[in-house]
């Protein structure tokens, strides 16, 4: 069990070289560790608890394929964030002076300066 555990937190350890070397989404990388660390506990209780622990596994390993799916959402949501705001620049950008300093109002926001910091304000607002 114990060459189990070490070769376990060996391919952990790669995936965390890996994981900095290779430029990955934050939602991959949490669904990376989320997956990991469920079921190699449930793996460990298991040896020690023989087969009832095998449950434990797989009631662990479920667990882990939902922190996956909670991840995988999360990663959509950012991406579609994302898209919302490229989308909010190009419509902000095609915006005259006066039209942006109208949808600042609008917010709240301060409505002096000139298109960029107008542009800029909006879309932190965002």
């Amino acid at each position: 069990d114990d060459e189990d555990e070490d070769e376990e937190e060996a391919e952990a350890a790669a995936k965390e070289v890996e994981a900095k070397e290779t430029p990955r989404s934050a939602a991959a990388a949490a669904s990376d560790a989320a997956e990991a660390k469920p079921a190699k506990r449930a793996r460990r209780t298991a040896g020690e608890e023989g087969e009832g622990g095998a449950a434990a596994a797989e009631a662990a390993e479920a667990q882990a394929a939902g922190a996956e799916a909670q991840a995988q959402a999360a990663g959509a949501e950012a991406a579609e964030a994302s898209e919302d705001k490229a989308g909010a620049e190009k419509r902000y950008k095609a915006m005259k002076v006066a039209e942006l300093r109208s949808e600042c109002e609008r917010l709240g926001l301060d409505a002096k300066g000139v298109k960029a910091v107008l542009v800029a304000r909006l879309l932190a607002a965002v």
